[in-house]
């Protein structure tokens, strides 16, 4: 279903399944704005996704998109929450084209209490989200965007009655992992399923769950305030020593074993580490890529690998100018690939959205769909911001 507040997170399709219509916008929400269409993205953004290759929202208050996750047949799922007046959630299905899907949840749109901050696609194609306001809960949605009465209670999971925070999600066959926030620990919970719960291990941690990783031995990893190695029945947490000073933003677990490990706050670096804990001597320089010197600095949030083994990474510039949403593609040895938009940063414009510009904007998540193309989430760089967008490069 679809809600006046869903509506404002529904991507520039606003109210209708196709890009013809506003619907029943209501103004109190969204400002119902449009895209500037007089200038084509930059290769290779996908020019015939969305209105000019993006797909985007705004809102009088705090807007985020926390999650974006392939579905079956190229579709996309978006999550997060909005705060305006009160926080509430939504989650939605786009098509290929990123017009909300009508097939799922009756119009593209499912909307719920709390916040969506990570989702999962299943096999079957439905949907596993993880958020909640005071307490972590998770949903799980079937392939036609309704929940699924036979996971937990009505198609949730509250995984406590205390205060927490759900902080990542993953789907292991039937099961779902879960990793919250329970006074001052870190809780990983495995869920059958129906909903049970199968397993579960806490360990203290100064910062919420930022990522769960499953590694091709079937353990697990978390990032937190640091990095640890679970293994499937969660009754241990053990520190992985992983390269850099900064906090730890992201990590992927490679086929061969390697981890390829972001590093933010201070210092945005890209490090690889070797199956054996080492520092990969190859990768970059001494093991490690940073954004190109220049006049403005790049920060980087997020990144993924294609099934080449290239690793893309998104962001943003910032400092002199307007934040601008950037993207890399470096190869699997950390060289970049300068022949990406201009000198290898692939930049997007700016929107003309009837509001006051420029706009600060970032990239904050990443995805590789089936044919090689790349999703990405992003919005505006502020303390609240108010609009968000997804869009789509074309496989490079």
């Amino acid at each position: 279903m679809r809600t006046a507040l869903a509506c404002s997170f529904a991507l520039a399709a606003a109210c209708g399944a196709d890009d013809s219509s506003t619907g029943d916008v209501d103004a109190g929400d969204v400002d119902g704005a449009t895209t500037d269409a007089s200038t084509a993205p930059p290769a290779p953004i996908d020019p015939d996704f969305g209105d000019d290759g993006m797909r985007w929202w705004q809102s009088g208050g705090r807007i985020e998109l926390d999650a974006v996750a392939i579905a079956p047949g190229g579709k996309l799922h978006v999550a997060g929450f909005t705060a305006s007046p009160s926080v509430a959630t939504l989650a939605c299905r786009l098509t290929v084209a990123g017009a909300l899907d009508p097939t799922w949840a009756g119009d593209g749109c499912f909307d719920g209490p709390g916040a969506f901050v990570a989702a999962a696609t299943m096999t079957t194609g439905g949907l596993v989200l993880a958020g909640g306001t005071s307490v972590a809960t998770v949903w799980r949605l079937r392939d036609d965007g309704t929940l699924d009465p036979g996971f937990g209670s009505g198609g949730a999971v509250p995984l406590t009655t205390t205060s927490s925070a759900a902080g990542a999600v993953a789907v292991d066959g039937d099961a779902v992992m879960i990793a919250s926030s329970i006074g001052g620990n870190v809780v990983m919970t495995r869920l059958n399923a129906n909903g049970a719960v199968l397993a579960q291990g806490q360990t203290a941690s100064l910062r919420g769950p930022q990522q769960l990783i499953r590694k091709a031995d079937a353990t697990w990893m978390t990032v937190t305030d640091a990095v640890y190695a679970v293994p499937a029945d969660l009754t241990t947490f053990t520190p992985v020593t992983v390269p850099g000073a900064g906090l730890t933003r992201q990590v992927l677990a490679l086929p061969d074993g390697a981890l390829l490990v972001l590093e933010h706050g201070g210092v945005h670096r890209l490090h690889r580490q070797l199956a054996n804990g080492s520092t990969d001597l190859g990768f970059g320089v001494g093991g490690s890529v940073v954004p190109p010197p220049g006049p403005r600095a790049e920060r980087w949030q997020a990144m993924a690998t294609l099934a080449d083994g290239r690793i893309v990474v998104v962001g943003h510039r910032d400092h002199t100018g307007p934040y601008q949403a950037a993207l890399r593609v470096y190869s699997a040895t950390g060289a970049l690939d300068t022949s990406i938009g201009d000198a290898g940063v692939l930049l997007w414009p700016s929107l003309d959205i009837g509001a006051p510009l420029p706009l600060e904007m970032t990239l904050n998540a990443v995805a590789i769909a089936a044919d090689g193309s790349i999703v990405v989430a992003g919005g505006e760089q502020a303390t609240n911001p108010t609009r968000a967008f997804v869009s789509r490069v074309l496989p490079l």
